[in-house]
C-alpha cells in the first residue's frame, strides 16, 4: 500500500490523542491549538520553533509528553531527543512519554522494548528503530541523533536566566553539541 490509512480521529493529532487518552486530564484551549498547529507545521517542514507561554499553561504537557509519544507512534522508525535544564527533569518527561506508549502504543501498532525501558533512554520494539533519549543541558547524546528534538526549559529559573554566563553556556551547549544531532 503506497499511503498508510489515515489515523482514527482519537489518534489524528497529539491533542486528540491526549484528550482521548488522558482520562480527562488534558483539555484543549485556544492557545494549545495554536501551539499544536505551530509544532505540526515545524515537524512537517523540518523547521525550528521556539514556544513561549506562561507557566502552567500546558506547554510542557503538550510538547514534552504528548507530542513525543504521538510522534513516535506515528513515526516509529524516528528518534526523539528531549533536553531540559537538568537530566532528571528531562527524564521525567521521557518517562511520561514512555508510559503513554507502553499503555497505548498498540493503538499505533508499536510497543516499547522491554530491553531498553529506562526513563532517559528507551526504544520501540522491533521491527521499529525509533525511540527517545533525554539529556540535561550540558549533557551530550553521544553517538545519537534525532529527527525530532524538544528542548524544554533549558534554564531553570529567572535568576539563572539573567546570568550572562549561564546564557552563554546554554547557547554554547546548543550550538556546539545539540544542533549537529538534528
Amino acid at each position: 500500500e503506497l499511503y498508510p490509512p489515515p489515523l482514527p480521529p482519537d489518534l489524528a493529532t497529539p491533542s486528540a490523542f491526549a484528550a482521548s487518552h488522558s482520562r480527562g486530564a488534558w483539555r484543549s484551549a485556544a492557545h494549545l491549538e495554536l501551539i499544536e498547529r505551530a509544532c505540526l507545521d515545524a515537524i512537517a517542514t523540518g523547521g525550528r520553533l521556539i514556544l513561549s507561554a506562561s507557566v502552567r499553561h500546558g506547554k510542557s504537557q503538550y510538547a514534552s509528553k504528548w507530542l513525543p509519544a504521538w510522534y513516535l507512534g506515528t513515526h516509529p522508525d524516528h528518534r526523539v531527543i528531549l533536553a531540559g535544564h537538568e537530566a532528571d527533569f528531562a527524564a521525567r518527561w521521557g518517562r511520561a512519554a514512555r508510559d503513554i506508549l507502553t499503555e497505548y502504543g498498540s493503538e499505533f501498532g508499536v510497543t516499547v522494548s522491554q530491553a531498553s525501558g529506562a526513563a532517559n533512554r528507551w526504544d520501540l520494539a522491533r521491527p521499529h528503530h525509533g525511540g527517545m533519549l533525554t539529556v540535561g543541558v550540558g549533557g551530550s547524546p553521544i553517538g545519537r541523533g534525532a529527527v525530532l528534538m524538544v528542548v524544554d526549559d533549558p534554564i531553570r529559573s529567572y535568576a539563572r536566566a539573567m546570568s550572562p554566563l549561564v546564557r552563554q553556556r546554554t547557547q554554547d551547549w546548543w550550538t556546539g553539541t545539540m544542533v549537529s544531532r538534528i
